[in-house]
């Protein structure tokens, strides 16, 4: 084990297989820290001190012949996966009406969601951008109406304890402990609502 800088932040590494490497550029193109560039018309994986390879996947998802891995970061081998073609892309008014139509719902059909639907949205949500690479996002998923209600249960002692904010002396804490605005949130919102549950 080797002794780290307080503020060391390990790099991911990418290499390219120069067997199988088209020297295309890709892969240099999309970098967002210039980690892979092209020298001497070849993409070359540069060493960095400051802002070295986020292991985002990137350049491996792009490269057509699949010469490029990453390792660092916690990155796996099957945490990238080939872009979908051109043809098989939502464009802008695709993706608009999906983001249009995008609603929360409150009123659940009294049928279960099958566990291979569930893995499939899993899987669709896993591919979504995130903030930095690696991102330590975990998902809990709750199946079956009896685990909801088992859950509910576990979570009512909780609530019970956000009434303390609708007593007199709750009102004095929170004078205390919130600003003007949160306390309006807390009084219009959160009480009202933790009381209907």
């Amino acid at each position: 084990m080797t002794k780290r800088e307080p503020n060391h932040v390990e790099w991911g590494k990418p290499s390219i297989d120069e067997a199988k490497c088209t020297a295309c550029g890709l892969c240099a193109g999309i970098c967002p820290t210039e980690t892979i560039q092209m020298m001497d018309g070849k993409p070359t994986p540069m060493n960095r001190d400051k802002l070295g390879c986020l292991a985002c996947g990137h350049c491996v998802a792009i490269c057509p012949v699949q010469a490029i891995s990453v390792t660092g970061r916690g990155m796996k081998a099957d945490d990238v996966f080939p872009l979908p073609h051109h043809s098989e892309r939502a464009g802008s008014e695709a993706l608009a009406a999906l983001l249009q139509s995008r609603r929360s719902m409150r009123r659940y059909a009294d049928r279960p969601v099958d566990k291979e639907t569930v893995q499939k949205l899993l899987g669709m949500a896993a591919t979504a951008p995130m903030g930095f690479p690696p991102s330590p996002v975990g998902v809990v998923v709750v199946h079956g109406k009896q685990r909801v209600q088992e859950l509910a249960n576990d979570l009512m002692p909780a609530l019970e304890k956000w009434r303390f904010f609708g007593t007199p002396v709750g009102s004095l804490v929170m004078r205390l402990i919130m600003d003007q605005p949160t306390r309006g949130l807390m009084r219009t919102y959160v009480l009202p609502v933790t009381e209907e549950i």
